[in-house]
């Protein structure tokens, strides 16, 4: 595998965050034009840059070349505040009075947040993966000018808090007008909370940001995912700053902060994401009555894209027997992603899933073969392999994406095509 990266030689005098007698956490690194498959992360510096052990060997990654390292866990253990950015900051969650909300976070000095910047809170950590997406996605639909509140026992409760209006070391309970009627809740009966989206607004749009190259999400082990539009450190601190202009002060070194971070995703502003773009053509052929689209940064049940234990933000979700088309100029480039099984659906046999799977271009007017794998789950239902792509798609004028079924038929046949990207 080649990587168009510098091995940085003089690394124990220039990087901050570096620290080579720590253990290594190894996960696949995707840049701009290279798949390392065991990457560990070592630091960052003071210009933005990466770095990661590969092979025993420091290398140096530009912020504008990150593409991907590791998935985000999802909000599973810890309170967390959704900012007006779309970023989660855990920690434990204080109501003081109408204006603030303190985090005492386990990475950051306690942050006290304006409700005006505010989404939404989760006062009850969801604890599994498949809660985690259900909530995230009601979350996420909330329209109109109503707060929602998330109660136990599964209910549900419109209406517009009043907050008491003189402040308190940690508000207990909370008022909410529902239907000319007040009703007090204690604070701990709540599981969640979106503020009125009529009064918040709508999540930015991060499209530009991410094509400038100048911001990058963050998934932290306690479950954050911040989406960072600039970081400073020195030799004691890191802070960064948030797209909606929070700023977060760590509590420790930039190399202890450095092994909190479990997720990565750089912008990469120069691949071009097959996500982003309309298929030449697309075609699914089913046993049944049944028919997958093609999920473009989602999977085929339109949720985010997922394995049983991550989450991830690009890529295609195919179901077998399909393939998608996708036009190229025919310049010079690599085709790169990474092919695992999606989440197999609550009620199907985590042993099922079998797909063979081929990359062909069309070259003058001749569709060719450039790459065929299988992927096959043990009985246990983990993954029997993870394939790693990276083919030369120079000359073509199509690139095609194929999913085939294999030893089950179509049973579970999902599988997820991470961070596909053509590469110049």
């Amino acid at each position: 595998m080649k990587f168009v990266l510098a091995v940085i030689l003089w690394w124990p005098l220039c990087w901050v965050g570096f620290h080579p007698l720590r253990p290594a956490f190894a996960q696949t690194l995707h840049t701009r034009s290279s798949i390392a498959p065991q990457a560990a992360l070592l630091g960052f510096s003071p210009e933005g840059d990466w770095t990661f052990q590969i092979e025993e060997a420091p290398v140096s990654v530009p912020r504008t070349q990150m593409v991907r390292w590791g998935g985000w866990m999802g909000v599973l253990k810890e309170q967390a505040v959704w900012l007006g950015d779309g970023s989660w900051l855990c920690g434990d969650i204080s109501f003081t009075d109408s204006h603030r909300i303190v985090v005492d976070s386990e990475w950051f000095k306690s942050a006290d947040i304006s409700l005006d910047s505010v989404r939404g809170v989760l006062l009850t950590p969801p604890q599994t993966l498949d809660r985690w997406l259900q909530l995230q996605a009601e979350m996420l639909e909330v329209s109109g000018d109503r707060d929602l509140l998330w109660l136990a026992g599964n209910k549900k409760l419109s209406g517009v808090i009043r907050w008491p209006t003189v402040t308190a070391p940690r508000v207990e309970t909370l008022q909410v007008d529902t239907a000319g009627q007040l009703i007090v809740l204690p604070l701990n009966s709540v599981e969640a909370i979106v503020f009125s989206p009529t009064l918040v607004g709508s999540l930015p749009q991060r499209l530009a940001r991410q094509q400038a190259g100048t911001s990058f999400k963050l998934g932290l082990a306690d479950g954050s995912l911040l989406n960072v539009q600039s970081f400073s450190l020195d030799a004691t601190r890191a802070q960064l700053t948030l797209e909606d202009s929070s700023e977060l002060l760590t509590l420790d070194t930039p190399n202890r902060f450095s092994q909190a971070v479990k997720f990565i995703e750089g912008p990469a502003s120069d691949a071009i994401f097959l996500s982003q773009l309309e298929p030449a053509s697309y075609r699914h052929l089913s046993d049944s009555v049944l028919h997958w689209e093609l999920g473009r940064d989602r999977d085929v049940y339109h949720q985010p894209l997922h394995t049983t234990e991550l989450q991830f933000f690009r890529g295609l979700a195919m179901h077998s027997s399909s393939q998608a088309a996708f036009r190229w100029d025919g310049s010079g480039a690599r085709f790169l992603s990474e092919v695992v099984f999606a989440a197999p659906a609550v009620q199907a046999s985590p042993s099922l899933g079998s797909v063979d799977c081929q990359v062909l271009v069309a070259r003058a007017g001749k569709l060719e073969t450039v790459l065929e794998f299988s992927l096959r789950r043990h009985s246990h239902g983990q993954l029997e392999s993870t394939r790693i792509i990276d083919v030369d798609v120079t000359g073509a004028q199509l690139v095609v994406l194929v999913t085939e079924k294999s030893d089950f038929g179509q049973y579970a046949d999902h599988v997820l095509w991470l961070d596909a990207r053509i590469a110049k």
